[in-house]
């Protein structure tokens, strides 16, 4: 197996503006004695841009320094795992290279509720590591487009529309589908493990939540799916509304 290594000093960043973005430093000292590294973040004050696209809002974070921990320093294996903590608030995440098509790939983390875009994670000196990231929710590539048309597909070629979906796709056949498997499977096919924080299917969940806020109350994808007033045609208008929002995105993408 290749083992690809996150080594960022910049990343250029070809992508739809994000405006204003929130960026958070980090600055954390190397372990000698034992494994990983740790240190603390803050972000900066940073005026939000206008306006409410998905790309101009910005994954929660709490006031003041923000403790972190990564399993493991610059230039070692990805995904490396990492955990952003205070008193009563933690997140885990992973930093990951993730591929953006024709070859080239971000840097990224991802937590549970987002993927952040990466502009710097190096190594300082023997002691010191940088790391320095947007909080601002990453926009879509190519990949999410190719993502979403792979989940119409599936969804369109399907015999029986699965209104009782859940999250365990498990039992799932390509003739039995639900809109969160149908999108589990497109993430999973595509970046060869699913990501929950995936671009794409949080496309899917802006677009579901400015149409159709009545339809959910937990898990979005879920909830509209199995909702009685859900319509298949509603559910295809929802994916065709999120690929062309991702390939908007993802215009300038290299």
């Amino acid at each position: 197996m290749i083992m690809r290594t996150l080594v960022i000093v910049t990343v250029l960043l070809g992508l739809a503006d994000t405006g204003a973005a929130q960026v958070v430093r980090c600055k954390l000292s190397v372990y000698h004695v034992g494994y990983g590294l740790g240190g603390s973040c803050a972000a900066e004050a940073v005026e939000t841009p206008a306006g409410s696209t998905r790309t101009n809002r910005s994954r929660f974070w709490p006031t003041g320094p923000v403790d972190i921990f990564v399993a493991a320093k610059p230039g070692s294996p990805n995904p490396v795992p990492g955990l952003f903590f205070q008193s009563n608030w933690t997140d885990p995440f992973q930093l990951d290279l993730e591929p953006i098509g024709s070859g080239a790939s971000r840097a990224v983390i991802r937590t549970g509720g987002a993927t952040l875009l990466v502009d710097e994670w190096k190594q300082v000196n023997r002691d010191a590591v940088s790391l320095v990231f947007h909080l601002n929710f990453a926009p879509a590539t190519r990949n999410d487009v190719e993502i979403l048309q792979s989940a119409l597909s599936r969804f369109s070629a399907a015999k029986t529309w699965n209104r009782s979906g859940d999250q365990n796709c498990e039992g799932e056949t390509p003739d039995d589908v639900s809109l969160f498997c149908a999108l589990q499977v497109a993430v999973t096919s595509k970046m060869g493990r699913y990501h929950h924080a995936q671009a794409a299917i949080d496309v899917v969940r802006a677009i579901i939540s400015e149409q159709f806020r009545d339809r959910y109350s937990g898990h979005i994808l879920v909830d509209f799916n199995n909702n009685a007033k859900t319509t298949a045609a509603e559910v295809r208008a929802v994916l065709e509304a999120a690929m062309t929002r991702a390939l908007s995105e993802s215009t300038g993408a290299k």
